[in-house]
C-alpha cells in the first residue's frame, strides 16, 4: 500500500501556542525575554488565542531556549520556527526520508548549524539496491518503495550521509521516479557526510493510545532536542498528488480527518487494493514539533476520548492550486494536529540529537545495516569488535558508539591495542538514558594500532543486547547483509572470549569506532593510560574448536529472528506474517535468546 499525496482544505489556524495564566514570566529565568513576547504576554486571553506566540527569549541572549527544562510542563508548546526547516512537498513515496531528515535538521538548527535542507534524494538512493545491482552492502528494497527509520539510522551511523540538498537536489529523485534518468553508484558514493549524528533515541509506547509516560517523554525530548520522527496510519481514502496530480478527487473531510485534525482509532478501513482491515499499522512518517493539550476532542471527525493533540509538521506542502484556480491550505499551512488517542502516533518514535559538523575521517563497523535483533543476558556481558586500521597515517580515536535496547544499562567502554583482547584500558563509562544508539567520547588521547579492539561491558539485571544477523525470511530488508566472521566476540567475565555465533550464524556486535587522521610523525597508542586492566591471560577461543576440552558448550534455547520485511514489496507476492525461524544457540558460559522487537511485521513507512 502506498500513501499518495493528499489535499486537505482548512481555514488557517492563527494560534496554538498560548500559555495559561498560571505560567507566569517568573518561571523562565534562563533568558532575557524578547520585546515581542512581553507585548504578547500583556494581551487579553481572547487576544492571545488569536495571536501566534512569538519566541519567548531574545535570540541574542539565548539561542538554546529549546533546551530549558521547564517547557515540557506547558499545556501548549511549539518548537520556535528558527529551529525548524520549512514544510516540504514530497512528490515520491519517501516520507520516511523527509521526516527523519527534518528531525536531524531541527537538531542542527538548535546546535547552530546553518539552515539548509538535507538531501532526501541521496538518502533514498543510498539505501536501496534496485538501481545499482549488484550492490551488496545495502538494504534489500526497491527504489521509491517506501522505507523505515532504520534506513536513516544506518545511513548516518556509517557516514554515508547526510549531505545538503544542493549537492543532490530533489529533482534528481523525481527524475529517477519518472524513469527519466538515474544517478550512478559513483554519484552517490562520492558524497561525504556534512554533519555527524552522535545519538539516536527510540521511544516506544506500543500500539495503542499514548500513555501519560509516553506523552511526557515526547514533550521532554522535543523541548530539549528538537523535532522527533513519528509514524502513524494516514487514511488513504483520498487520492494523492505525488507525480501525477488529480486534484478533483480529493475528499476534504474523511472518516479520520477534519481539516487539520486527524485521529485514527483502529476502525476498519479498506485501502486501495486491500481488504478491509482494522488496527492498521503506520504507513506515514512526519515529525512532532509541539503539542496542544487544550485542543478539543470535538474538533476531530471521529471523537477521541480526551482533549489534546500533537502538532505535526508534514511533508505534503503548505498549499496547492486546484484546477479550478482555488488555492487550498494543506492542513494548517502544512501542519496537522494528531490526537493523543491515535493508536499509532506514540508507538515508534525516533529522534536524532547531538548533531555537529565535526565528521570523523573513518567509521569502523561490521553491522553496516544496523541492528536487527537482540540477545538476552542477565547481570553482565562483555562485547568486543576487532578492527584493522585503515590509513597509513596516524588515526586518533574520536568516539565509540553502540546500540542498546533499553535505558538504565551501566556501560564501560575499553580500548585494546591488539586483536587478542589483552591489556585493555577504560576510555569511557556511564548509564544509558534511552534505547537507540549511544556515542561515548573517548576520555584519553588514543591513536589506534594496526589491529585494535573496542570492548563494551553492559550491566543490568536483564540485558537485551542489540546485534545484527543475516535473516532467514524472504523480503527482509536486511537480506543483503553479509556478516564478517571472527571479528565480533562475547564474554561473560572479560577473560574467556568466544566468537559470537549461534549455530551456523555469525552474530555481529553493534560497536562502532570513529577516527580522524592526524598529521603527526608518531602514532602513540595511549598517551595517558591511567588504570589498565591487565588481562594478560586472555585468549580468544573458537567455540567451534572441538579440541578445546575446557570449553563446555551449552546448547541454547530457541532463537527468534526479528522480522524486518514488507510483504507488499513488488518483488515478491503477499505472504503475510511468517513463522519465526528456530535455531540453536551455542555460546560459552551462558545462554542467549534472540527475540523479535515486535509481534507485528514491519510495514514500510513512506
Amino acid at each position: 500500500m502506498f500513501l499518495k499525496k493528499g489535499l486537505i482544505s482548512v481555514a488557517l489556524l492563527t494560534s496554538f501556542l498560548a500559555i495559561s495564566p498560571a505560567q507566569a514570566l517568573e518561571d523562565y529565568s534562563l533568558c532575557q525575554y524578547s520585546e515581542e513576547y512581553i507585548k504578547w504576554s500583556n494581551l487579553s486571553e481572547e487576544e492571545k488565542e488569536n495571536t501566534i506566540m512569538p519566541d519567548m527569549c531574545d535570540a541574542k541572549t539565548s539561542l538554546n531556549l529549546i533546551t530549558t527544562n521547564n517547557n515540557f510542563t506547558l499545556n501548549k508548546y511549539r518548537i520556535p520556527s528558527k529551529y525548524l526547516t520549512d514544510v516540504r512537498y514530497q512528490q515520491t513515496d519517501s516520507c520516511w526520508a523527509y521526516g527523519t531528515l527534518a528531525a536531524i535538521e531541527s537538531n542542527m538548527l538548535l546546535n547552530g548549524i546553518p539552515n539548509k535542507y538535507l538531501s532526501v534524494a541521496h538518502l533514498e538512493f543510498a539505501t536501496q539496491d534496485s538501481l545499482f545491482v549488484p550492490y551488496k552492502k545495502n538494504f534489500r528494497r526497491d527504489f521509491n518503495s517506501g522505507g523505515w527509520p532504520q534506513l536513516t539510522d544506518a545511513y548516518v551511523l556509517n557516514h554515508w550521509g547526510p549531505i545538503y540538498e544542493d549537492s543532490m537536489p530533489e529533482n534528481v529523485l523525481i527524475k529517477a521516479a519518472l524513469n527519466k534518468g538515474n544517478p550512478t553508484i559513483g554519484d552517490v558514493e562520492k558524497q561525504k557526510a556534512v554533519v555527524d549524528v552522535n545519538n539516536i533515541i527510540k521511544l516506544k509506547n506500543g500500539q495503542g493510545v499514548c500513555s501519560s509516560d509516553a506523552i511526557s517523554n515526547i514533550k521532554k525530548y522535543i523541548t530539549r532536542y528538537g523535532a522527533i520522527g513519528a509514524s502513524y496510519f494516514f487514511d488513504g481514502s483520498f487520492e494523492g498528488l505525488a507525480l501525477t496530480p488529480v486534484e478533483d478527487k480529493y475528499n476534504i473531510n474523511t472518516k479520520y480527518l477534519s481539516g487539520p485534525y486527524y485521529y485514527y482509532n483502529g476502525d476498519k478501513v479498506a485501502l486501495s487494493g486491500e481488504a478491509e482491515t482494522e488496527n492498521h499499522l503506520a504507513n506515514h512518517l512526519s515529525v512532532i514539533v509541539g503539542w496542544d493539550d487544550t485542543i478539543s476532542k470535538d474538533k476531530f471527525a471521529t471523537k477521541p476520548s480526551r482533549d489534546g493533540a500533537w502538532i505535526v509538521k508534514n511533508s505534503y506542502g503548505k498549499t496547492i492550486k486546484l484546477s479550478n484556480g482555488n488555492v487550498v491550505n494543506i492542513g494548517d499551512n502544512g501542519y496537522f494536529y494528531v490526537s493523543y488517542d491515535d493508536i499509532n502516533i506514540c508507538s515508534n518514535l525516533v529522534g536524532y540529537y547531538d548533531v555537529d559538523n565535526t565528521v570523523s575521517d573513518y567509521a569502523y563497523y561490521y553491522d553496516y545495516l544496523g541492528k536487527n535483533a537482540y540477545v538476552v543476558k542477565s547481570d553482565a556481558v562483555y562485547l568486543a569488535n576487532v578492527f584493522k586500521k585503515k590509513d597509513k597515517k596516524a588515526e586518533k580515536l574520536d568516539k565509540i558508539s553502540f546500540a542498546v535496547e533499553d535505558a538504565g544499562y551501566k556501560y564501560t567502554v575499553y580500548y585494546a591495542s591488539n586483536a587478542t583482547l589483552k591489556n585493555y584500558v577504560e576510555i569511557g563509562k556511564g548509564t544509558t538514558e534511552h534505547a537507540g544508539y549511544i556515542s561515548v567520547d573517548v576520555n584519553k588521547s588514543i591513536y589506534v594500532s594496526s589491529s585494535f579492539s573496542v570492548i563494551v561491558k553492559l550491566e543490568a539485571p536483564t540485558i537485551n543486547v542489540a546485534v545484527a544477523i543475516k535473516p532467514s525470511v524472504k523480503n527482509d530488508m536486511y537480506l543483503n547483509f553479509e556478516p564478517t566472521s571472527d571479528v565480533s566476540y562475547v564474554s561473560s567475565d572479560g577473560v574467556n572470549w568466544s566468537s559470537f555465533t549461534t549455530g551456523n550464524k555469525v552474530i555481529q556486535n553493534s560497536i562502532r569506532a570513529y577516527t580522524t587522521v592526524k598529521k603527526t610523525e608518531t602514532t602513540p597508542e595511549v598517551s595517558d593510560k591511567g588504570k589498565v586492566e591487565d588481562k594478560g591471560s586472555v585468549v580468544v577461543k573458537d567455540p567451534n574448536n572441538k579440541n578445546n576440552d575446557t570449553d563446555k558448550l551449552s546448547s541454547g534455547s530457541n532463537v527468534e529472528e526479528q522480522e524486518y520485511y514488507d510483504s507488499s514489496l513488488p518483488r515478491s507476492p503477499q505472504t503475510g506474517v511468517k513463522d519465526v525461524t528456530i535455531i540453536a544457540v551455542v555460546l560459552i558460559g551462558f545462554i542467549f535468546i534472540i527475540r523479535r522487537f515486535t509481534k507485528n511485521k514491519i510495514y514500510k513507512i513512506k
